[in-house]
């Protein structure tokens, strides 16, 4: 059984980032790169189209949890 945790923290975002087609996204991948995520799971096209941002891939929900249930 997967089991996800819900847990919060603050993060120093990292230097501005400007890749996205919507500029207002932008911020989303400054958080993420940040805090180090494993994954960006959206439904945004926007996002999505990039693939990933320094290594960190950019998902679907149905992609994250194929992914979810490789692991188990």
């Amino acid at each position: 059984m997967i089991l996800l945790q819900r847990q919060g923290f603050f993060i120093d975002p990292a230097p501005t980032i400007r890749r996205s087609r919507d500029p207002d996204d932008d911020k989303f991948l400054e958080c993420a790169v940040g805090g180090r995520a494993a994954y960006i799971v959206t439904a945004d096209n926007d996002l999505l189209s990039l693939g990933e941002i320094e290594n960190i891939p950019i998902v679907d929900v149905t992609m994250f949890w194929r992914k979810l249930t490789e692991l188990d």
